[in-house]
């Protein structure tokens, strides 16, 4: 089963993959560090408020993007096809 913290790191590399941006690029236009960036972006860390303020700074997008689309596509890997059944499983 797919966590929310492995979502969000896949919604964060493919947004910056779909921009042509590098770890290094997104790192140092956020101001945040590499080797942080790319632990968030593995699933391996989570992303406080602040540093996920940061990466979509560094992405140009958002934030409220990322949040989403991570909480979409956990629903979906989780097998909740619809917004309105994944939102009712995480209410409880």
């Amino acid at each position: 089963m797919m966590t929310y913290r492995h979502a969000l790191g896949n919604v964060i590399r493919d947004t910056r993959l779909e921009k042509n941006l590098t770890l290094r690029q997104v790192s140092s236009k956020g101001v945040i560090s590499l080797g942080h960036l790319s632990d968030v972006e593995r699933g391996r860390k989570e992303a406080s408020s602040e540093l996920l303020l940061c990466i979509a700074y560094g992405l140009g997008v958002h934030v409220h993007e990322l949040i989403i689309t991570a909480g979409y596509r956990l629903g979906f890997e989780n097998g909740h096809l619809d917004a309105a059944e994944f939102l009712e499983g995480i209410s409880t």
